[in-house]
């Protein structure tokens, strides 16, 4: 009697010498313990490339981002690399809007002065300025020299926590009455420093190691009626959300999108040291200042900052190697860099709450 074809497929092969292998577990338990020893294989590389990129490969590759940015930005404009982004204005008003990176940076200045002018109007005695996150003091004595040709007196207190930082300050950027100073923004101390009528940080709180608290250090060092200004940069995950707009037909959505989240949240602490306590949206970052100050002015300027700062190196670098279409493609790919990065710039004016007779808190 013949057995049909389709009953192979269910009877056990018993040849001689040969084990009998089941039909329906097509995998067998050797292919199983490959692909977990493939797994954990890949999470212990992934393990030892963080620790090694952590030690030794981090700083390097910032510091060759610095050192590239420095030496395209000294091609088009000589001894600008240690200035800020600065504030160019909007396109749209080519009268007002900045052409260079030092003329974006004399406008942020004049942004400050405007304050301080107001501040020295009601006190008629030497401004006290603290700027917290100098960098290399570039901006600082851009600031101090805008506020000799108004004649309004101020004496500055620059400091910041990178060492290198500082002297590099003190080699180059040496000005009367701008003292700059080595020292973390989180331990920053009236008792020591006395108080001040302005303190400005400048694109430099979203590195420190725990903004929150050095917001509340600035609220102990500000005198009655003094005002903090602020250029920072907050994280914006939901930027995200219109990449994924199948995923919202899912109840799953919201789990995804933390996961996703935090995955860029890690990925920014990796790649450029931000700690993650200070990778917040706008909403959380003013909430915070809210608690401490009052509140005159807050804004989304990333259109007026980074933006067209790399554009301009960019299209300016471009221009000169290359010419007009690689100009363009350039520009479009900054562009693409620039819309889909989870940070945005903003800026913000306030006041202290002492001349109110509120305490702020201190640490």
């Amino acid at each position: 009697m013949m057995i049909p074809p389709f009953a192979s497929f269910f009877t056990p092969n018993m040849g001689i010498g040969m084990r009998p292998q089941c039909a329906v577990c097509p995998v067998s338990l050797s292919g199983s313990m490959v692909i977990i020893r493939i797994i954990t294989f890949l999470i212990i590389a992934a393990m030892f490339f963080y620790r090694i990129y952590n030690l030794f490969l981090r700083d390097f590759i910032i510091r060759i981002y610095n050192e590239y940015f420095s030496w395209l930005i000294n091609n088009i404009e000589t001894s600008s690399e240690d200035l800020k982004f600065g504030l160019w204005g909007e396109k749209e008003n080519e009268n007002a809007a900045a052409h260079s990176i030092k003329q974006a940076n004399e406008k942020l200045v004049r942004f400050i002065i405007e304050h301080a002018t107001e501040l020295h109007s009601e006190k008629k005695q030497p401004l006290k300025i603290l700027d917290v996150g100098c960098d290399k003091g570039a901006t600082t004595i851009l600031l101090k020299k805008e506020l000799e040709q108004r004649n309004i007196d101020c004496e500055i207190l620059a400091v910041d926590p990178k060492r290198t930082n500082i002297e590099h300050a003190l080699n180059n950027h040496f000005h009367e009455n701008v003292e700059f100073l080595h020292a973390h923004p989180e331990s920053l101390c009236a008792n020591a420093l006395g108080k001040f009528n302005l303190i400005i940080s400048l694109e430099s709180a979203y590195c420190f190691s725990n903004r929150p608290l050095f917001f509340r250090k600035v609220s102990t060092l500000l005198k009655p009626k003094g005002i903090f200004i602020t250029t920072d940069f907050v994280f914006e995950a939901h930027k995200y959300q219109r990449l994924f707009n199948c995923a919202k037909t899912y109840n799953a959505f919201n789990l995804f999108d933390n996961i996703l989240a935090n995955m860029l949240r890690k990925s920014c602490e990796l790649t450029f040291k931000i700690p993650e306590c200070n990778m917040v949206n706008q909403d959380v970052w003013k909430k915070q200042l809210d608690q401490l100050f009052i509140t005159k002015k807050t804004q989304n300027v990333s259109s007026e900052t980074f933006v067209p700062y790399y554009n301009y190196i960019v299209s300016k670098n471009a221009e000169q190697k290359y010419g007009k279409h690689t100009q363009r493609f350039a520009l479009n790919f900054i562009d693409l860099i620039c819309d889909y990065q989870p940070f945005e710039c903003v800026l913000g004016v306030f006041k202290s709450k002492n001349n109110e007779g509120s305490k702020p808190k201190t640490e």
